[in-house]
């Protein structure tokens, strides 16, 4: 029992020390990325550098702590992703096992159902293109993808990562056992809280417009239903790539449109203009008037012509229904507006449904997920995070019969050595000096050769952070002596920070 308390406070203290040195690199990196000089640098890297980097971006963005540099870092992680054309190691998912057969399949590919790491997940295979084409897909999709991850909201669908299956790439997220809104609907009692569905993807677009996202296809068949039947947007983005990928791959005039006709704009209709914030909105409108009346917008017409028809040059809306109230019926044609600008925005829209008579029908659930959900499914499946529980960390030290380097729980292992890694710049070139956090001329920044880097960095180790000591089972001492055994968490993170230079461990 002594042994394992000892452990306990081994892993807590381990685990304090961490969080000490991830607070640092969060202040490092901000400081990098807020200053022109540094961030032009940062943006260079290629290779290995860049994968480094944006693996540790993505990395502190999935971190417990809270940020207030997480738009910041989001914004530097999609720069630098597309720069370089690399995405976070971690989106790559490994150990996916199919479960039965397709259950589902549509313009983008078919979905399955699947498990990784014990946990029953949504398997979205995309289309299948020629073999050459599949980089291709893979860099558009995957940048959506990364997109797609730092987003959180209660009513749009988590991102849980990328694999790729019989040569077709997958995007994985979690299960909905409920399945989309049009089939819920066709079997749901005509009582559910139809209303709340409608402010429920209110609510999830208004968090993808206020992220500058357009959906680009809003429709019933991609608004899942969560387990506590709350409504969850998918698959925004996914329609413009499929059609600008017909074009690319079939060097063929466009033969269809990003988006489904019964929900589309006028605009769109006429090939006027690609989605935006509007035509969203004139869609939402559609999905609304589909989860009220049980019916799909046009029900009356068979064919997608004469639907173009009747919204381009006739300007007619969905025929109404007495089920849908007179404030919610205004609501909705404010939406259909023929004029783009007269449409009302996501945040008005949201205002007029929580205001009375309509707020009345609308009913409050506790969220099915929140900020920390993604981050907390990858935790399960990856082995050692950037900031371990205590727990995690106990297990490790209990796990070793013999020296437990408690560096390696920080960062895991790369595809290339470290010292492969410091040839990418010769020893002697000049670089920007990555500024501390008392460093106040950020707009002038001097470029100093490696040795004021690393002597720099650590200044800055010896000054704020502790040494952390590799532990033994059976070592009782105190980490006083110990920084000849071991490195410290910081120095290895900073490695990330700037992975052309490595900041050796030598005390």
């Amino acid at each position: 029992m002594k042994s394992l308390n000892l452990n306990r406070a081994s892993a807590a203290d381990i685990q304090d020390q961490i969080s000490a040195d991830l607070s640092c690199v969060l202040r490092q990196m901000n400081s990098i990325l807020s200053n022109r000089t540094t961030y032009r640098h940062f943006l260079t890297c290629r290779g290995v550098a860049a994968q480094q980097l944006l693996d540790l971006l993505q990395e502190l963005l999935d971190s417990p702590h809270e940020t207030k540099f997480r738009a910041l870092f989001s914004k530097a992680l999609l720069r630098l992703s597309g720069e370089c054309g690399l995405h976070p190691r971690c989106f790559t998912l490994n150990g996916l096992e199919k479960v039965g057969q397709q259950v589902a399949g549509g313009g983008f590919g078919d979905i399955w159902k699947g498990l990784v790491g014990g946990e029953i997940v949504a398997v979205k295979s995309m289309r299948q293109f020629a073999d050459d084409d599949v980089k291709i897909m893979a860099k558009k999709v995957g940048r959506e993808a990364l997109i797609w991850r730092q987003l959180s909201h209660p009513n749009l669908l988590p991102f849980f990562g990328l694999y790729m299956l019989d040569n077709r790439l997958c995007l994985i997220s979690p299960w909905m056992e409920n399945g989309h809104l049009k089939h819920f609907l066709s079997t749901a009692p005509h009582d559910i809280g139809r209303a709340s569905l409608v402010a429920d993807v209110a609510m999830g677009l208004e968090y993808l417009h206020s992220q500058n996202v357009v959906h680009g296809d809003l429709k019933t068949p991609n608004i899942l239903v969560t387990p506590s039947g709350r409504a969850c947007i998918t698959d925004f983005g996914l329609s413009t790539i499929i059609d600008e990928l017909s074009l690319e791959l079939t060097f063929s005039s466009r033969s269809g449109r990003a988006g489904t006709v019964r929900y589309q704009a006028p605009e769109l209709l006429k090939n006027e203009s690609p989605n935006h914030y509007g035509s969203d909105v004139y869609a939402f409108a559609c999905v609304s008037y589909e989860i009220l009346t049980g019916k799909a917008p046009y029900f009356e017409l068979t064919n997608d012509a004469a639907i173009i028809f009747k919204v381009v040059y006739e300007e007619v809306r969905p025929s109404r229904f007495e089920v849908i109230s007179p404030d919610l019926w205004l609501l909705l044609e404010d939406c259909w507006h023929q004029q783009i600008d007269k449409r009302p925005s996501t945040n008005a829209i949201s205002r007029r449904l929580s205001m009375r008579p309509i707020g009345r029908e609308i009913k409050e659930s506790p969220p099915d997920w929140d900020d920390t959900y993604s981050a907390r499914f990858r935790r399960s499946v990856q082995e050692w995070p950037l900031l371990p529980s205590v727990d995690e960390i106990e297990r490790r030290i209990l796990s070793k019969t013999m020296t437990v380097d408690v560096s390696a729980l920080l960062v895991p292992p790369l595809d290339v050595h470290e010292d492969q890694a410091e040839t990418t710049i010769p020893p002697d070139e000049e670089i920007p000096w990555i500024p501390d956090e008392n460093h106040t001329d950020n707009e002038t920044i001097v470029n100093q050769p490696l040795s004021h880097f690393v002597e720099k960095s650590a200044t800055v180790v010896g000054e704020s952070m502790p040494v952390i000591a590799t532990h033994r089972r059976d070592d009782t001492t105190s980490n006083s002596g110990s920084s000849a055994k071991g490195r410290t968490i910081f120095r290895k993170i900073m490695n990330r920070i700037n992975p052309l230079v490595r900041v050796d461990g030598r005390s």
